[in-house]
């Protein structure tokens, strides 16, 4: 595995697996012909059968090492679906609208969602390229935990008796949390008893304007705050629902099959592929409408109070379609296809 950075949030899982890390030594995040150079020094030393990449700029990269070494197989990857490129900076933009190059140059492309697969067709990458493999859940490491789910509800100063609604990721704009927020307004209006929490680091979005958007509602006092998090199985324990706000840009939702995995109830806005991911178990609704999901949500809520093998049902769906067992199965069948055609 190469990386660009000495950095990254998976950096102590990597070293403590059995894979080889190297490090390219990107110097900027513009540095794209240092990083091509050092792919192609680490390239003429592994010389591996296939290179695997999964976001715009490393795609670029790949796809300009595969000019150099034309016998070289690619596979390239789609990560996001529709991404709103106004309200990210210049290279975003740039590496965003370069992919479909990369796509043409590699000689597959793999999308964890079936939404990116077919804006990437819609962007004029040839279907028969494309495949579509979900991510995979650990779900040894996402189950229920009530122990944490008791530590972090006594952490957030949220009572037994009181419902938790969750929102995970980092402050961007993609994940609209600003709708969050206002349908949560609407929800504690019918529903003293309910809590939310907004659990993610700092990103383009500025906490401060959520926290001043919060307070103009009348809802802070009801809203937890928590960066980032590493127990997730926990965070996602403590909480009764699972909300994804998200606008646009979502591929594949790691956080919903996750709060699957341990039980949890979701409602999310039909970005990417959050349809698939709930089947028919889940709540979907319109993007931008804190209407709607303040309504869902209190749907979901009143199914919380209800008996049932609702997180029975949730885990089996999860551990049967999106395990790490389906995902690397698909992968090495791919990888064999890919390597055996090189011959």
């Amino acid at each position: 595995m190469a990386l660009f950075y000495r950095e990254g949030e998976l950096i102590r899982d990597v070293l403590a697996s059995r894979v080889e890390l190297r490090f390219l030594d990107k110097r900027s995040r513009w540095d794209a012909f240092g990083a091509l150079r050092n792919v192609m020094m680490l390239l003429n030393e592994k010389e591996p059968h296939i290179l695997c990449t999964f976001l715009p700029v490393p795609n670029l990269v790949a796809a300009g090492s595969k000019l150099l070494r034309p016998r070289q197989r690619l596979a390239c990857g789609i990560r996001a679906s529709n991404v709103d490129l106004k309200r990210y900076d210049g290279l975003t933009r740039l590496s965003y609208k370069l992919d479909p190059f990369a796509f043409a140059i590699a000689d597959l492309v793999i999308s964890n969602s079936r939404v990116g697969k077919n804006i990437a067709m819609a962007n004029g990458t040839n279907e028969r390229k494309i495949r579509v493999i979900p991510n995979g859940i650990d779900i040894d490491r996402f189950e229920y935990e009530p122990l944490g789910r008791l530590k972090l509800r006594e952490l957030w100063c949220v009572a037994e008796h009181e419902l938790l609604v969750g929102i995970i990721g980092r402050l961007d704009p993609m994940k609209d949390h600003q709708t969050f927020i206002r349908a949560a307004s609407r929800v504690v209006a019918e529903r003293p008893n309910v809590r939310f929490v907004i659990v993610g680091d700092d990103g383009p979005v500025s906490r401060e304007s959520l926290l001043q958007l919060a307070k103009s509602l009348g809802v802070d006092y009801q809203l937890r705050w928590s960066r980032g998090r590493d127990d997730m199985a926990a965070t996602l324990s403590a909480c009764d629902i699972i909300c994804s706000s998200s606008a646009y840009g979502e591929g594949f939702s790691n956080t919903l099959a996750e709060a699957m995995a341990c039980g949890r109830r979701c409602v999310a806005t039909d970005v990417g592929d959050a349809r698939t991911i709930l089947g028919h178990i889940g709540h979907i609704v319109t993007p931008s409408n804190d209407e709607m999901l303040a309504n869902t949500i209190n749907k979901a809520l009143d199914e919380v109070q209800l008996s049932g093998a609702y997180s029975v049902a949730a885990r089996d769906h999860i551990v049967q379609n999106f395990s790490l067992p389906v995902m690397v199965s698909a992968f090495e069948s791919e990888f064999m296809r890919l390597s055996s055609a090189s011959h």
